[in-house]
């Protein structure tokens, strides 16, 4: 995965030097090749905003935090889940005009066998199916077996 040109994708909500900038040591330091990088998306006060970037390799889960002044990330073992938690909802704002503007959204809660520590992804937007998608592709919820 070219992942420069992955973060590109999310560079409507980051700008893409900010998003280079806070994967480069979590990247350097898992010493593994990124397979993946999945957005959680949540709802700001204008919209919808990038919280936080999940890379994922072949054993790490990777959870960089997004609009932090520090360099903010963690790593945990991908095969310590436990238990997939999914929550789906529509989040409705009304315009100034008297318009509904109707965002999809998705909390997704992976719990680890580790002293009740989890990874949350979120997504707000209007292709919730595909983000869905790319989360369960990725960590397959046979992961908890």
């Amino acid at each position: 995965m070219n992942v420069s040109q992955e973060l590109k994708n999310f560079s409507n909500l980051t700008p893409h030097k900010t998003l280079l900038r806070i994967v480069k040591n979590p990247i350097k330091f898992s010493k593994e090749k990124v397979n993946n990088i999945i957005p959680s998306i949540s709802m700001g006060s204008d919209g919808p905003i990038l919280t936080n970037l999940i890379l994922l390799t072949d054993n790490f889960i990777i959870d960089v935090r997004v609009g932090s002044q520090n360099e903010i990330f963690d790593y945990i073992s991908i095969n310590t889940i436990i238990n997939y938690r999914l929550s789906l909802s529509e989040h409705i704002i009304k315009t100034a005009d008297g318009k509904d503007i109707v965002y999809q959204v998705a909390q997704i809660e992976l719990l680890h066998d580790l002293a009740g520590f989890k990874t949350a992804l979120s997504y707000v937007g209007n292709d919730r199916e595909s983000w869905l998608n790319k989360v369960i592709e990725t960590m397959p919820i046979s992961l908890i077996l």
